[in-house]
């Protein structure tokens, strides 16, 4: 992790998501950019609360660890997610853990000046809600559909979520292995599933580029029940 010093730089950010309508006019002061590595810890369960991060580049992903050592994927986020909303208001450590997929730029706030400044702060309390609603309908719609979906329509769902927005391609930036743990299968029902798919002529796989040669049908088997 590396610390990036630029004004100008979190300006942008703040214009780019609409943080300025959120947060006060001197949190500038206290805001600070942190740039994480693939495969580096963003947050760890169980360790004090020193900021509240908001994921603002790139890719990560949110787990947990099981006590027979097993590690249980939750879910992966984009910008704009935010890491200490929870623990923000229940004070306590971080529940989960949070790694880079890929190169990760987080703003990060102080906790105790959070606390101190912003929970009597009406559009910052708004802003935690939504935060913690989104993650709860996530979270519902993805444990049902892991429940009752087959694989194929859940695959369907996930592909047109990252399809690329002007044209039919997915650039598939996570492993398979962390996509088959959030689609709730194995690595190896995900590959047999993919290459069926492959067979059907309804997608085509090259490497982690895929393409979408049946729009219509994916979009058939993806339904309306399921998110990501």
């Amino acid at each position: 992790m590396k610390e990036i010093v630029s004004t100008q730089r979190l300006d942008s950010y703040f214009k780019d998501y609409g943080l300025k309508h959120i947060f006060k006019e001197n949190t500038y002061d206290y805001c600070r950019i942190f740039e994480y590595a693939k495969g580096e810890m963003i947050c760890e369960n169980g360790n004090t609360i020193s900021y509240l991060f908001l994921l603002v580049e790139g890719e990560a992903k949110v787990f947990t660890t099981l006590s027979n050592g097993k590690i249980y994927l939750l879910r992966i986020e984009n910008p704009l997610s935010v890491y200490g909303d929870l623990e923000t208001l229940i004070q306590h450590e971080y529940t989960a853990n949070v790694e880079a997929l890929n190169k990760c730029i987080c703003i990060g706030i102080p906790m105790a000046h959070i606390r101190s400044a912003y929970l009597d702060h009406a559009p910052f309390l708004k802003f935690l809600c939504m935060s913690l609603a989104n993650r709860l309908d996530k979270i519902s719609q993805m444990s049902t559909s892991n429940i009752l979906l087959p694989l194929k329509n859940k695959l369907a769902s996930y592909l047109l979520a990252h399809k690329e927005s002007d044209t039919n391609n997915i650039n598939v930036k996570s492993s398979f292995v962390d996509i088959a743990e959030q689609l709730g299968t194995t690595y190896r029902h995900l590959n047999r599933t993919i290459n069926e798919m492959c067979l059907e002529g309804v997608i085509d796989k090259r490497g982690k580029i895929m393409e979408i040669t049946k729009i219509e049908d994916l979009i058939t088997l993806a339904g309306h029940t399921y998110r990501y």
